[in-house]
């Protein structure tokens, strides 16, 4: 996926968000926290917007995570869902040599 400078140190922190806080620290992966968000909010120019056409991260494991998070605290299924949106968010990353 071709993106700006811009974009892309926001998905990495975006990513590093998810791997720190919510993967190991079990936090609700709230706007304030997410770099994308910051910088997107409510904008269909975000990277994850799209890729899937949605906004506020619908379509993605996002909304299991949040859903779950709801529900109980930091369990395996929750894991696996922060794992499965790190994995979304490092594919839309660049390929190197490309913007």
């Amino acid at each position: 996926m071709r993106m700006s400078k811009r974009a892309e140190k926001a998905l990495r922190a975006s990513i590093k968000h998810w791997e720190i806080d919510v993967l190991e620290n079990g936090e609700l992966p709230i706007r304030m926290g997410c770099k994308l968000c910051n910088v997107y909010y409510c904008s269909f120019t975000c990277p994850i917007s799209k890729r899937t056409g949605k906004l506020y991260c619908e379509k993605t494991a996002y909304s299991s995570y949040r859903y779950k998070h709801r529900h109980s605290d930091n369990t395996p299924e929750m894991k696996e869902q922060a794992r499965r949106m790190i994995k979304f968010m490092k594919s839309l990353l660049p390929k190197k040599g490309k913007l």
